[in-house]
């Protein structure tokens, strides 16, 4: 009698968690149709994880759970499938001369402009950056810290400078290279000071004599508030914007970065991909979160192990010879970093008479 109880329960705990991580996957994919689901699409990779987990004890228990190994296989194949964009990652890095040139690059989202730079300013040195992104800035009377004027305290080592201040959101483009064609992009406004934030930097720096387009960016987090539909317009913008005939970035090697608030199973963050003809410069290097809650100094320190991958470097028309993601700078992301190089140049001989 106990032991038909325990199967019953166990029956009972497996088909409740199954039918959660179902309904959570369902939504994540259903984000491509109703973009209200985008926040769990965030969650794709972590909620397959868990499908093929359980589909794996329904294999275990299917002797005394019933239809057991239909059940199990049923949900491993969703994980799996879920799990494309995150196994895409492994392999496929590329082939770099290493003694070829190298422009590194790097992002940090400040948090509304952390107080303390000196983390920033060693992780910057720690990877000897030639360009550096800064979002969330914050520049207000009330703060201690007001990004801004330390940037321009910085201008012995990053002499180029675009910096876009705001109370909270403000963003910076630095660089040891000089940079031209500079363009700023800000929200539409309509909901308060963050819709009206800077949305994106753009500028272009010479490589070894060859132009690359750089742009920073910043979209607005998925939400079912007014930032679900702003997000929606941002990506379609950006992509049309950067595939225009005549654009500075149609026919240039091209770099967007910084905190797309996306991970790879983000539809938006896939159409931006296939549309501008970008690569994950995670390519090779692994899954890379550089995100976590942000929690109070006295939680416990494995709390602060990154979850989500929020911030990328997509590249077009480079080859990514590193890339990295940077330790702790008491922001609830950490920055990210990528060393990039011209691909590596193809020789042909002669065709056969």
């Amino acid at each position: 009698m106990k032991r038909r109880w325990l199967h019953r329960l166990v029956f009972v705990l497996l088909s409740v968690l199954s039918l959660l991580a179902v309904a959570v996957f369902v939504g994540a994919l259903a984000a491509s149709a109703w973009p209200q689901f985008e926040q769990l699409s965030n969650l794709r990779s972590y909620v397959s994880i868990v499908l093929v987990g359980v589909g794996c004890l329904w294999f275990v228990g299917k002797r005394i759970l019933p239809k057991g190994l239909l059940v199990g296989a049923l949900l491993c194949a969703m994980g799996l499938f879920g799990l494309t964009p995150a196994l895409a990652l492994i392999g496929g890095g590329d082939e770099v001369d290493e003694a070829a040139a190298e422009l590194r690059i790097g992002s940090v989202n400040l948090l509304f402009g952390i107080g303390h730079p000196d983390p920033v300013g060693a992780w910057m040195g720690a990877e000897d950056l030639h360009v550096v992104g800064f979002l969330e800035m914050k520049d207000s009377p009330r703060s201690k810290l007001r990004w801004p004027r330390l940037l321009e305290s910085w201008k012995d080592d990053y002499p180029y400078q675009v910096v876009e201040p705001h109370p909270y959101y403000g963003m910076g483009l630095l660089s040891k290279w000089p940079m031209s064609d500079v363009k700023v992009t800000y929200g539409a406004g309509g909901n308060g000071e963050e819709s009206e934030r800077p949305m994106r930097l753009q500028a272009t720096v010479m490589f070894e004599g060859r132009p690359v387009r750089l742009c920073l960016v910043h979209p607005p987090r998925p939400s079912q508030t007014w930032r679900g539909g702003v997000r929606q317009v941002y990506f379609d913008q950006l992509a049309t914007e950067l595939t225009a005939p005549g654009s500075k970035g149609e026919a240039q090697a091209l770099v967007v970065f910084g905190d797309l608030n996306a991970t790879e199973g983000s539809p938006l963050f896939q159409s931006l991909k296939r549309r501008v003809g970008l690569r994950d410069s995670r390519q090779g290097f692994g899954y890379l979160p550089s995100w976590r809650p942000h929690y109070p100094d006295s939680y416990p320190d494995w709390l602060e192990c990154p979850l989500l991958p929020l911030d990328h470097i997509l590249v077009r028309g480079l080859g990514v010879k590193t890339r990295g993601v940077g330790p702790d700078v008491r922001s609830d992301h950490r920055p990210i970093h990528a060393t990039l190089t011209w691909p590596k140049a193809t020789t042909t001989g002669p065709s056969p008479r």
